[in-house]
C-alpha cells in the first residue's frame, strides 16, 4: 500500500462489503468501491492522495489564515471604505474554514488554482456571489505577494461568470407603481430620490439637507472619498420630493405626544423613525420591498431613469457625466450602459417635429 493511505472496509446492512480510501488516517475520504476485495491504488487515487496531502494542515506552518489575519490589520484594509470593510468581514470567515489551515507555500503551487475553482463553484448557482468569492480571495493573495509572503496569485485572471449588460435596463412606470403598492411611504422615498439624482447607494443613504440648494444639490461622493463635488440639478420632481419629506416629517411629529418628537435628521432619506439610514440598512429594507413587489431590477438601475431624463432634456455627454459624478473618461461607457436610447430617439424625433411645423 502507498505510504500513507488508509483503507477502511464496511459491510451495509444491505449485505454489500464498501471500501473507503483516505488519504491518510483521519484524512479527507477519496475513493470509494463496492466488492469482496479491497480496492488497487491506482494511479488516480494515488495521484488524488498526493494532491491532498500537499493541502494537509501543517501546525507549525503559516498558513491563509495567518495572511487573512495581517491583512485585516493592515493598512490596505484600513483604507477602503467602510462598506468594502464589511465585504471583507464577511468573506475572510468563509476563506479561513475552507483554506485558513494550508500553509502559504501550498499557495506558490499554481495547482491550487484547481481547488479555488472548486471552492468557487459551490455558489455556481449564483454567479455574482461566485465572483466575489474568488475577487476577495484574490485581493488577499495579491496582498501576500506584496508582502514577500507569497510569489503567485494562482487566483488571478480566474474568469467572471457573472456577465450582465444593464445597459436598457430602468424601472417601467409598473415597476415603480408595483413597488409603491407594496413600500411604505419612507421606502418610496428611496427609489424617489434616485430617480432624481442617480447617487450611488452610499451616497443616497449619506447626502444632508446642507447640499440643497436653491436650483442644486451638492455633494462630495464618497466613491471618490469626497474629493469630487458632483452639482445636480434639482429637477420639479425633486422639489416635490424634498417638500413631501418636510410635510410627512411635521405631521408625524404633530401626532405624537411631546416627550417623543424628534428633529428632522440631517439626511435627506431617514428611516421610519426618522434616523438616518446606514447603507446595511437601507439596502436590507429597500431590498425586502423589492422583493414582496415581485422586481427583479437593481436599486442602480434607476440611474438609468435619471440618465434618461438628462439626455431627454438635452445634456451633452460630458454634462451627464459631471452630474453623476464619472470621470470624462468613462462618459461613453456610462451612454452605453445607463441611456435608454429608444427613449431618447423618440424624443430627438419630437424636437425635430416641432422644428419643422414651427418653420
Amino acid at each position: 500500500m502507498a505510504a500513507g493511505i488508509h483503507i477502511v472496509t464496511k459491510r451495509l446492512a444491505t449485505g454489500v462489503k464498501t471500501h473507503y480510501v483516505y488519504a491518510w488516517r483521519g484524512g479527507p475520504k477519496i475513493h470509494q468501491s463496492e466488492g469482496e476485495r479491497k480496492p488497487k491504488l491506482t494511479a488516480s487515487i494515488q495521484t488524488a492522495a498526493a494532491d491532498a496531502r500537499r493541502t494537509r494542515p501543517d501546525p507549525g506552518a503559516v498558513c491563509i489564515r495567518h495572511l487573512t489575519e495581517k491583512f485585516i490589520g493592515s493598512g490596505d484594509y484600513l483604507r477602503l471604505k467602510k462598506a468594502t470593510q464589511s465585504h471583507y468581514r464577511a468573506w475572510i470567515p468563509r476563506i479561513d474554514e475552507k483554506f485558513g489551515d494550508i500553509p502559504l507555500t501550498v499557495f506558490n503551487d499554481p495547482r491550487m488554482r484547481m481547488h479555488i475553482l472548486d471552492w468557487r463553484d459551490q455558489w455556481a448557482a449564483n454567479p455574482k456571489k461566485a465572483d466575489d468569492a474568488v475577487r476577495h480571495l484574490s485581493r488577499i493573495l495579491s496582498f501576500g505577494i506584496d508582502k514577500f509572503m507569497l510569489d503567485i496569485n494562482c487566483s488571478a485572471r480566474i474568469p467572471m461568470l457573472y456577465e450582465t449588460d444593464r445597459s436598457f435596463i430602468v424601472w417601467t412606470k409598473e415597476d415603480i407603481e408595483a413597488f409603491r403598492h407594496k413600500a411604505k411611504e419612507y421606502l418610496q422615498d428611496i427609489i424617489d430620490l434616485e430617480s432624481c439624482t442617480g447617487l450611488r447607494r452610499t451616497d443616497l443613504a449619506a447626502i444632508t439637507w446642507d447640499s440643497v440648494g436653491e436650483h442644486t444639490l451638492s455633494w462630495r461622493t464618497s466613491k471618490s472619498n469626497g474629493k469630487r463635488l458632483v452639482i445636480i440639478p434639482i429637477l420639479p420632481e425633486t422639489r416635490k420630493l424634498l417638500g413631501r419629506i418636510k410635510a410627512r416629517h411635521a405631521a408625524d411629529m404633530v401626532r405624537r405626544p411631546a416627550s417623543e418628537r424628534v428633529p428632522l435628521p440631517p439626511t435627506i432619506l431617514a428611516t421610519q423613525s426618522w434616523r438616518p439610514w446606514s447603507v446595511e440598512g437601507l439596502s436590507t429594507m429597500f431590498s425586502r420591498a423589492q422583493i414582496e413587489a415581485g422586481i427583479d431590477k437593481h436599486l442602480h438601475d434607476l440611474r438609468g431613469n435619471f440618465v434618461t431624463r438628462l439626455a431627454i432634456a438635452g445634456l451633452t455627454s460630458h454634462e451627464i457625466a459631471n452630474i453623476v459624478g464619472w470621470s470624462s473618461k468613462d462618459v461613453e461607457e456610462m451612454m452605453r450602459r445607463y441611456i435608454n436610447r429608444d427613449v431618447v430617439a423618440r424624443s430627438q424625433a419630437e424636437r425635430i417635429a416641432m422644428v419643422t411645423i414651427a418653420g
